[in-house]
């Protein structure tokens, strides 16, 4: 991600990535993939170590995981 933000030169970066959203059991006896589009968007401000962005990676991650049952055209709007 470092490298991300010196290459565009924002300290803000968003990343998008997919996980497995199986945790209904409604939705247990279906067949099929079920994948949920995460937003992933983290500050580099400040010109982090590796260990803080880790942790703030790590944050962000949880965070998005905590609320990833919210459409994503909603968090774009």
């Amino acid at each position: 991600m470092r490298d991300l933000a010196r290459f565009t030169g924002e300290s803000d970066i968003v990343v998008g990535t997919q996980v497995s959203d199986r945790d209904q059991v409604e939705l247990e006896p279906m067949i099929g993939q079920f994948v949920n589009s995460l937003v992933l968007r983290n500050d580099l401000g400040g010109d982090p170590s590796f260990g803080d962005l880790i942790v703030r990676i790590r944050d962000t991650v949880a965070l998005a995981l905590e609320n990833r049952h919210i459409p994503i055209e909603r968090l774009l709007a």
